[in-house]
């Protein structure tokens, strides 16, 4: 059998192309070009702290007394004093407190016509899961509120009988 090194070679050629130095990698901005960070935000935040998120309808963080146990958070936002389905609503994890929430337009299940500028919202911490039942375990805060609010602090308590 006859051999062809000069073949072999030919073949390896091309593999070695580019191995002699690394490639060094592309120069980092000078901290000086970097653009400063707004007080109290973090990098690569979104906007910054109590902003409301695009499109909101209302968020904020509700808190619950140490122990407090459920199968569903629900947070709802109705207009006061009116019967019938919510403006909006949503069903959250239970937990853990505190909870940050977010209803936006995306919440809206039944949207007719536009959401008031103010309106009642109301959150539970809900025992069995079903927000159509009322039960003595079931945590609850109900507060007037106005669109487009970001920083609401609500904390959750036992319903009133």
């Amino acid at each position: 059998m006859t051999t062809y090194p000069h073949r072999l070679l030919l073949l390896l050629a091309p593999l070695s192309v580019g191995c002699g130095s690394p490639e060094s990698p592309p120069p980092t901005p000078a901290a000086e070009e970097a653009p400063p960070i707004p007080e109290g935000a973090e990098r690569g935040a979104e906007r910054p702290p109590h902003a409301p998120e695009p499109g909101a309808l209302v968020q904020g963080t509700l808190e619950a007394p140490e122990g407090a146990t459920g199968a569903a958070v629900f947070v709802s936002l109705k207009i006061e004093g009116q019967p019938g389905p919510p403006l909006a609503a949503k069903r959250l994890p239970p937990g853990p407190f505190p909870l940050s929430f977010t209803l936006t337009e995306a919440d809206r299940p039944m949207a007719k016509g536009p959401v008031p500028d103010r309106f009642q919202l109301k959150a539970t911490l809900d025992a069995d899961g079903d927000p159509m039942t009322k039960g003595p375990d079931d945590l609850e805060i109900v507060a007037t509120t106005d669109k487009g609010t970001a920083d609401l602090s609500l904390i959750l308590a036992p319903r009133a009988e």
